[in-house]
């Protein structure tokens, strides 16, 4: 596209500012030739602001249009009166520095990342108009899929003209992060997201640690759950990846210990007794035995025993006895080994809200199954509030979205309909 195809119904020499005359390898410095573009009262409103910085600009070079935004802009003590007054002398200068965002190549109607191409000295820049920022934001869809872009939920800086709609897929097919101070907008604009995407009927998981947003949606738009209060999730659904990743086992062995251990646990559950599975002195075979009986249909298990099993697994194999028989024995060695994560289990039970979050409670919803439902629903989203666990304790912000996390990739939704908001200051 050319510099006239661009500024269509315009003249371009309205908007012409200088020539770049520095050039860096993702950045240059242009000098002001246009004075009176930049002191023209009439140009300054919402859409056009010369004189001051974040505003786009567009430079016309040999391999293309350029975009960048001026984060610089600076003039000569004496041109700042002279400009005033009219009197601009030759030795004058004002100059505005600007950062090289895309590319727009001269066989292109969109914009691209630049890669390695960089400015001319004497390229020439002008300012870009709301045009122009609204196909750079149209740019910005890299998805061939056909679907309708969300309704506007934002306008570009300083452009109240240029709104901001895109696609769900080019919002949630990568990772978005939201930056900025205490108080600076971060939630907002993420509500704002979220409540296009719900009132078009698009499918969403929101995973709350703050309870924030709580009150953003009504009862009709979304499905609210509130993680212990009244869904927890059963044990028995939860991989043994999953219990690795929450207990934060330190190697392979603590991953067999924890295997070993809730294998017993089900065992017990299987045969009515709430109790551990005591393995000293018993026999052998017969513990072996009643392991394997173990069937896939067996998950479920009493959680708050499992530091007094992981202390029963602290058994090893002694030498016959006259009898030829095989009983367990205590093993000092393997208790000294699997102690670390006896503590590190006791204290997420004592000192975090871990049991109100897993639970074989018949009165609540278990999580899992409420995801499986969502997934095969179509226009159902659905909130999950954690902050009644804590989301300092881990287990109420990151452990709640790690099983929600590896639960959906299991059912093969995409990722762009989950979506944690997790507030960042």
């Amino acid at each position: 596209m050319t510099i006239e195809a661009l500024f269509a119904g315009k003249n371009p020499q309205d908007f012409y500012i200088g020539k770049v005359t520095q050039v860096y390898r993702s950045n240059c410095v242009a000098q002001v030739e246009n004075f009176d573009l930049m002191s023209d009262r009439s140009k300054f409103n919402k859409s056009f602001l010369p004189n001051t910085i974040n505003n786009f600009v567009i430079i016309d070079s040999v391999v293309g249009l350029f975009l960048g935004e001026v984060f610089e802009n600076k003039a000569s003590r004496k041109s700042i009166y002279e400009m005033k007054t009219g009197d601009v002398k030759s030795n004058d200068y004002q100059e505005i520095c600007i950062d090289t965002i895309s590319l727009m190549p001269a066989d292109s109607d969109k914009f691209q990342l630049a890669g390695f191409n960089t400015l001319g000295i004497t390229d020439k820049v002008y300012l870009a108009t709301d045009d122009v920022y609204k196909l750079f934001l149209a740019s910005l869809e890299f998805t061939g899929e056909n679907e309708e872009p969300l309704p506007s939920f934002a306008t570009y800086l300083n452009k109240s003209q240029a709104e901001v709609c895109l696609k769900p897929s080019t919002l949630f097919n990568r990772h978005l992060m939201c930056i900025g101070a205490t108080n600076s907008g971060k939630s907002t604009t993420a509500l704002a997201i979220l409540d296009k995407v719900v009132s078009t009927r698009r499918k969403a998981l929101i995973i709350d640690p703050t309870g924030e947003y709580r009150n953003a949606f009504t009862n009709d738009e979304i499905t609210k759950l509130t993680l212990g209060v009244d869904t927890t999730v059963s044990p028995g659904k939860i991989s043994m990846e999953q219990w690795e990743k929450l207990f934060e086992t330190e190697n392979s062995s603590q991953g067999a210990v924890l295997s070993e251990a809730i294998t017993s646990l089900r065992y017990m559950k299987k045969i009515g007794e709430n109790t551990y599975y005591p393995k000293v002195g018993e026999d052998i075979e017969e513990v072996q035995e009643n392991i394997a009986s173990v069937g896939k249909d067996d998950v479920d298990f009493n959680i708050e025993l499992l530091p007094e099993q992981i202390q029963a697994e602290s058994v090893c194999e002694p030498d016959r006895d006259s009898d030829y028989n095989f009983k367990y024995r205590y093993d000092t060695l393997r208790a000294n080994l699997n102690s670390s994560l006896v503590q590190k289990i006791q204290y997420q039970m004592t000192n975090t809200k871990f049991l109100s979050f897993f639970s074989n409670d018949p009165g609540m919803y278990n999580l899992l199954d409420v995801i499986e439902d969502f997934i095969h629903i179509p226009e159902e989203s659905l909130y999950i509030d954690t902050s009644q666990l804590g989301a300092s304790e881990g287990i109420g912000g990151m452990r709640g979205t790690q099983i929600c996390q590896v639960q959906i990739l299991r059912q093969g939704i995409s990722r762009r309909s989950y979506t944690p908001c997790k507030r960042r200051t």
